[in-house]
């Protein structure tokens, strides 16, 4: 019965993620591909455009192909009888953490229970994700939440579910084994779902109050298609932060102009370079340079003379508000789901490590991706094996972590292959300024000047419904406008409702994640996969997301991939020059809708970055710059131009450092060393920083015995005076300082010292970007009631300072009077022109002294972070300060979801390391509020022996989406710093380890 059931259901789910069909622009292996190796593209045809359909207006390529040919499935209808369902018994174990261990003889029953468990244990979790990803947030949430409504909009406009609809339609093919493996997770999720409006199960924590059974369909394959698309857009799309570094470069150059009125003004002349740095401070690659014979250092020389669109600051105000994260919905920490204020807090960490550097003699492979934080977490662990299929279709066993609802494992391994993977952070949203001529609302179909042209626009209605719980209250009309060679324009809101938008200048949005791409066959080519060949086969089918992958071989090879959907820019899309041409365009600011600045194909396959076997035997991976074509800062200048927004790099040298230092004299790394080096908590910024503000304290402590002919420093003495030895404490105690932040909250030994030292460092950090930038950006109008407002303002003005300090004089702003940039002078001290030294003493007093005073350091979970109110550095506990908030990661309004430390003075759960810590826990440096939301949202690391491969995991929190499960919080203790434990998959042992067992059984 089962067998028949799923054959006709097959054609209900699809194949999940986003999918093409064999001849819709799928890659070929590496060396054999058919997009063009032209390097840039000088062309302004649309046909050069044509293979980068977008997928986001009303037709597509596929569609087009297949005119009369409707494939769409028909509705799936959940049955909640698990046992008609199956075609042969089905064991599931549970251990003692709460994960899952599959044991199906059939592809169809291992995936019908996978999505049975998964949605047993998450599905309001799953639930919120998929109406997130479809637009249908304000269904449930409308009434009570503003963002709710704004978010509809933007999934509406992005058209994530209308692309899986399409492809659907165009392309479905029911009789792959990942369509029978999607349509079996999907049966079995709307089982869950079918018990639940049975009243057979229940929503844990208040979730059917927010989600009654009658308020919620059954999953479609459309549904999960565009739950995909949510991860990737997550994990790639950058375009607010190119919107808002459009202004602020326009704001920049206009503000800091050579012939600027104020002299002090025109001696800024050079700051854009200076500060919107894209060099990284840390130089380390993952490759040196591109492959296929081409070095990073070849300059392809650009003549164009194409300038940027001036953009209205309203237009871009506009913009950006539509991007803002989710923050007013009931119980539930604020999610940034479009990157508008975290830029680079999504990434991770990974390497792959060739069996010659290992003590088991086998390849190992490291992960630990940096997403959000919260309660349930992101990632979902499960084990399934399938053997002795009935069909016989070869075995499958995977050790690894879902997320988001997706099915089987998303990062983890099969018998023959581990993968780890994190965002690439190469560049696959583009922005562009589009004068468009008629209103939205016009009978007479709006155009768009393209190439001398005038282009229809593409027009969509999508009706939003608003309400709470599923009732709806009002509904919302939105005209979705779709320039075709570019994306959707960005609508204007108002009170979270779409307004009427005008003849005149608009912004459109083109991102790659919104083409069709086969994530369910890349998944389930990767899971099969024995070899790297074949690895590589299972990623031509990749798009974006998850943009660099390593992986380890139960073979012994090893391999790394950026195989991702990276587009080639023409040339007028290319010419910014931070010094020579600071008002061209790059793909990093807002390009011109008229032409010239288009995606021409997308790279070769032979250049994008990969590596088989590299001699040094291990690849790193940690957000920084793949092949070095941003370390000159101006990534637009090489042959291909990949990306330019990297990490500033030091989490891959600090891991590089680490393992080539174990492994020198022919040392092997153990498990419990690679385990170290994901739980080192050194700042590496401090390796940079610290030692400078020792020298310049010296500076001032040797006048106050010397005295001293420099009135910089005569102003310090007189300031400071009474405080000599206070300031000797702090610079000793940062002299002495080994720059381990450690977490714990009651330090002895030498944690004291390095607790203290942490603590005041990064105090001082804060303060010592406010005494160098605060006041041209407050100038600039980007700097308000105490902080940065821009994207990727630590990213960016900590590798500034690191330039600046290091390199002065190679600096724009460098003045050879001050031996020092003016950047440093304050603007607020007109008689008095400072350098670092000022800055660099003043940070670490005024640090000091914030901690002295008994106001709280800022807010978590609604609750107040202690000061130290203390003078004393003995006090100051980096532990206290600093650590992981886990919010609640849905709605709700019991605060059960949320588990804050166990001090009950504390918000959250200490935390070692520091922003740039391998020991990831971005909290930034625009106020004192040292937690952080996001960081490694699991861990893990797999060693492939040969015939009997093995994994360790740890995730920061549980299994369960229900407060009161002892599987809530079963696996955060192993994540926070003990080892993460060996997972156990043999049954035998499972069972006698105390394993709970169900055994699934057809009629």
């Amino acid at each position: 019965m089962m067998r028949n059931y799923l054959l006709r259901g097959f054609i209900l789910c699809g194949l999940a993620l986003a999918g093409c069909s064999e001849g819709s622009n799928q890659r070929l292996p590496n060396h054999d591909t058919p997009h063009s190796d032209a390097g840039r593209d000088a062309s302004s045809s649309p046909e050069g455009d044509a293979q980068l359909s977008l997928d986001a207006g009303p037709t597509s390529d596929a569609d087009a192909s297949n005119p009369d040919i409707d494939l769409a499935p028909d509705p799936l209808v959940g049955d909640p009888d698990i046992r008609a369902q199956l075609r042969r018994p089905v064991k599931v174990m549970t251990d003692a953490f709460g994960m899952h261990h599959i044991f199906a003889e059939s592809l169809e029953d291992l995936f019908f229970i996978n999505g049975y468990t998964y949605a047993s244990d998450r599905f309001a979790q799953m639930e919120f994700y998929r109406r997130l990803a479809t637009g249908t947030l304000a269904e449930i949430w409308g009434d009570a939440s503003v963002d709710a409504r704004r978010s509809d909009v933007m999934m509406r406009s992005l058209g994530l579910k209308r692309s899986a609809e399409r492809y659907l339609r165009a392309e479905y093919d029911p009789d792959s084994q990942s369509s029978q493996a999607l349509m079996a997770y999907c049966a079995g999720v709307n089982a869950f779902l079918a018990k639940y409006r049975a009243g057979e199960v229940a929503l844990p924590g208040g979730m059917a109050e927010a989600m009654p059974p009658h308020a919620l369909p059954d999953w479609q394959p459309a549904d999960v298609m565009a739950v995909s698309k949510l991860l990737a857009l997550y994990l790639s799309y950058s375009a607010p932060t190119w919107i808002e570094w459009h202004g602020l470069r326009q704001k920049v150059l206009d503000t800091f102009a050579p012939d600027a009125p104020s002299g002090d003004f025109a001696a800024r002349h050079g700051f854009l370079a200076d500060v919107l740095r894209l060099a990284p401070a840390a130089h380390t690659t993952h490759i040196d340079g591109l492959p296929a014979g081409n070095s990073s250092a070849i300059i392809l020389p650009n003549t164009s003379s194409a300038q940027a669109p001036d953009v209205s600051p309203k237009l871009i105000e506009r913009a950006l508000a539509l991007h803002e994260g989710l923050d007013d919905l009931e119980g539930m920490g604020e999610l940034d789901i479009f990157g508008r204020r975290g830029a680079l807090k999504v990434g991770g960490n990974s390497w792959v490590l060739g069996g010659e550097l290992t003590e088991s003699g086998n390849p190992t492979v490291a992960n630990d991706p940096h997403l959000g934080l919260g309660l349930p977490t992101i990632f979902y662990p499960i084990h399934m094996e399938l053997n002795d299929d009935i069909d016989g279709r070869a075995p499958l066993k995977l050790v690894g972590a879902a997320l988001m609802g997706l099915p089987g494992v998303a990062l983890g391994r099969s018998d023959a292959v581990a993968w780890g993977a994190s965002a690439s952070q190469y560049d696959y949203s583009d922005v562009y300024a589009e004068e468009v001529r008629g209103d939205s609302d016009a009978a007479e179909i709006p155009t768009v000047l393209f190439e001398g042209l005038q282009v229809p626009v593409e027009r969509i209605t999508e009706t939003i419904k608003v309400g709470s719980a599923g009732e709806v209250s009002e509904t919302l009309d939105l005209v979705v406008e779709v320039v075709p060679h570019h994306g959707p324009i960005l609508p204007t809101l108002e009170d979270g409702r779409p307004l009427v938008r005008r003849s005149g200048q608009a912004l459109s949005v083109k991102w790659a994640g919104l083409r069709a791409n086969n994530e369910m066959d890349f998944l389930m080519g990767l899971w099969r996969a024995k070899t790297p060949l074949e690895a590589e086969a299972a990623l031509n089918q990749h798009g974006v997301g998850f943009g660099n992958f390593v992986f380890g071989f139960s073979s012994g090879q090893i391999f790394y991939s950026g195989q991702s959907d990276i587009a080639r820019r023409q040339v007028d899309a290319l010419n910014y020059h931070p010094r020579n041409n600071p008002r061209g365009n790059a793909p990093i600011f807002i390009l011109p809708g008229s032409g010239g600045a288009e995606w021409s194909g997308l790279l070769d396959d032979r250049r994008i970055p990969h590596a088989y076997n590299p001699q040094k035997r291990f690849i790193v991976i940690a957000d920084n710059d793949p092949t070095g074509g941003a370390l000159n800062n101006n990534p637009f200048d090489e042959l291909y131009y990949i990306g330019a927004f990297f990490d500033v790099g030091f989490r891959a040298e600090r891991i590089t450092s680490l393992i080539e230092s174990a492994t020198a004299f022919e040392q092997t790394l153990s498990v419990d060393a690679q385990m170290a080096i994901q739980h080192d908590a050194v700042d590496p910024l401090a390796e940079r920083v610290a030692q400078r503000m020792v020298n310049a304290i010296d500076v001032v402590t040797t006048a106050s015995l010397h005295g001293s002919d420099d009135e910089e420093v005569n102003v310090l003495l007189d300031l400071y005076a009474g405080r000599i030895d206070v300031l000797v404490e702090y610079r000793d105690l940062l002299d002495a300082w080994d720059y381990a932040a450690p977490a714990t909250r009651s330090p002895t030994g030498p944690d004291r010292g390095r607790s203290a030292a942490a603590s005041l460092f990064n105090a001082a950090m804060v303060e010592l970007l406010k005494a160098v930038y605060a006041d041209e950006f407050d100038k600039l109008g980007y700097f308000a009631a105490g902080e940065f407002r821009f994207a990727g303002a630590s990213q960016l003005l900590i590798r500034s300072l690191v330039y600046l300090l290091e390199q002065p004089e190679a600096a724009q702003t460098y003045d050879p009077s001050l031996r020092d940039s003016r950047i440093f002078d304050d603007l607020r001290t007109p008689n008095l022109d400072e350098t670092r030294l000022s800055a660099l003493v003043h940070s670490v007093v005024r640090a000091a002294d914030r901690f002295a005073r008994s106001a709280a350091l800022g807010e978590a979970l609604g609750r107040a972070i202690p000061s130290p109110g203390s003078a004393s550095y003995s006090d100051w506990v980096w532990g206290r300060m600093h650590g992981v908030a886990l919010a609640a990661s849905l709605p709700t309004p019991s605060d059960t979801y949320a588990r804050p430390g166990a001090s009950a003075r504390q918000p959250f759960f200490g935390h070692g390391g520091a922003e740039f810590s391998i020991k990831r826990c971005p909290h930034g440096f625009n106020d004192f509020n040292f937690s952080c939301d996001t960081g490694a949202a699991v861990r893990m690391l797999h060693v492939m022996n040969a015939g009997d491969s093995v994994s360790y995991i740890a995730i920061p929190g549980g299994y369960s989406g229900d407060p009161a499960s002892p599987f809530y919080m079963s696996e955060f203790d192993g994540w926070r710093g003990a080892p993460a434990r060996k997972v156990e998959i043999n049954e035998n042992l499972l069972d006698a380890n105390g394993a709970g067992t169900i055994v699934y059984a057809p009629y």
